[in-house]
């Protein structure tokens, strides 16, 4: 390849952390409240006030394709783009969603949501507790996810992933044990974006 080519011409995959969520309430609850409390969050937007990032607007005008998460956060931050003509057609899919984690503890022990919500987090990651997608389920779907946005970029160029934290790093970690290359873990900033690049591109 040459090395001079532009940067825009190399096969390439973008994936974003959705736009900052609305204001929820941050409430203490109990331990075996924390799955409706996760549910509440689901149906939840971004916050309306939250402006797009320069560099993001610039990565969104230059893509090819652009597929988000069904969820409200993804799907907003998705048409805000597209409100600033930045994007063209959307999609969405459901199997973009951000990883299950555990539905509960199972205690009337009350705590911050966001405590409650990290301790669930690690406990999933470490795969120490019973969670509706385990972490291997997850990792099987980010395989058959990372496949489709390959196929995608393979047809269209530059793929756009609007989607979440847990489930991007997934699907980041995938795409480099397949030889694309890019940051280790994706950013976790709202609005962040993390680019992976097709193995034939990387500089010798």
């Amino acid at each position: 390849m040459d090395a001079t080519m532009d940067d825009t011409n190399i096969m390439r995959i973008s994936l974003m952390r959705h736009g900052k969520p609305a204001p929820h309430p941050s409430a203490w609850i109990r331990g075996h409240e924390l799955d409706e409390w996760i549910q509440s969050f689901d149906q939840g937007g971004i916050d309306d006030a939250m402006v797009i990032p320069a560099e993001v607007q610039r990565l969104a005008s230059t893509m090819g394709w652009v597929i988000a998460s069904d969820l409200p956060r993804a799907t907003q931050s998705a048409a805000r783009l597209a409100e600033v003509r930045l994007v063209r057609g959307i999609v969405s899919d459901p199997n973009l969603r951000e990883a299950r984690l555990m539905h509960s503890f199972r205690t009337s022990l009350r705590a911050p949501a966001s405590v409650w919500l990290t301790v669930a987090r690690l406990a999933w990651w470490l795969d120490v507790t019973a969670s509706p997608e385990p972490i291997a389920a997850a990792r099987m779907r980010a395989r058959r996810v990372t496949d489709k946005l390959i196929s995608l970029a393979l047809k269209h160029h530059s793929v756009l992933v609007i989607g979440h934290g847990i489930f991007n790093t997934l699907i980041a970690h995938r795409l480099r044990k397949l030889g694309w290359y890019g940051p280790l873990v994706p950013p976790s900033r709202y609005w962040s974006v993390a680019t992976y690049k097709a193995p034939y591109s990387k500089p010798r």
